[in-house]
C-alpha cells in the first residue's frame, strides 16, 4: 500500500514538475504618441489567437504568451493600427515599444451629407438654410430630450417625437 502512494505521489510530482519547466514567453513594452513622447492609456495589444492585453497608465503593457507564432495588433481611437508578426519561445522576455502614428479621418464618414429636400446633397450644394443649434441653446432651456430642444428652432415642428 506505501508503494502504490509512493508511486502515485512521485508521479503527481513529476508531473506537476513538467508544467512548471512549461513557462510562457513575455512581450513587454510602452506604447507612446511620438510627438508628446507621453505613454498611452488604454491601448488594446491583441494576438490572432484571442490573447490581449491593455496598457496601463503609463503606458506599459505586458502579455504573456505560450510558445508559438503570433500576429500582434496594437489599437487605439484616433491612432493607426499597428501590426507585427513574431515568434516566441518558452521563457523569452521581448521587449517591443510602439509609437503610434495618429491617424486623421473624418469619423462621420467620407463626406457630411444634410438633409434638406427629398434628396441628399453635400452641405455644400444645399440651398435651403440650415440652422445650427448652438451649445448655449441646449443649456439655456435645461431640456431633458433632444424633441424639447427641437421644437425652439424655428420652422421646425416636432409632431409625436418626430421632426
Amino acid at each position: 500500500m506505501k508503494y502504490i502512494r509512493f508511486t502515485l505521489f512521485s508521479f503527481l510530482f513529476i508531473i506537476s514538475s513538467v508544467h512548471l519547466l512549461a513557462q510562457d514567453a513575455v512581450i513587454k513594452g510602452k506604447i507612446i504618441d511620438p510627438k508628446t513622447n507621453e505613454g498611452l492609456i488604454g491601448v488594446n495589444i491583441s494576438t490572432d489567437k484571442n490573447i490581449a492585453t491593455v496598457s496601463d497608465l503609463n503606458g506599459l503593457y505586458e502579455l504573456r504568451l505560450p510558445e508559438g507564432n503570433y500576429s500582434v495588433t496594437i489599437s487605439y481611437v484616433g491612432y493607426k493600427d499597428f501590426k507585427k508578426d513574431l515568434s516566441v519561445k518558452s521563457g523569452d522576455s521581448v521587449q517591443l515599444d510602439f509609437p503610434m502614428e495618429e491617424e486623421a479621418r473624418n469619423v462621420l464618414g467620407d463626406e457630411l451629407v444634410i438633409t434638406g429636400s427629398l434628396f441628399q446633397k453635400k452641405a455644400s450644394e444645399e440651398v435651403i438654410s440650415i440652422e445650427v443649434i448652438q451649445p448655449r441653446l441646449i443649456a439655456n432651456t435645461n431640456a431633458t430630450r433632444i424633441d424639447e430642444v427641437i421644437r425652439r428652432v424655428s420652422g421646425v415642428n416636432v409632431v409625436d417625437g418626430q421632426a
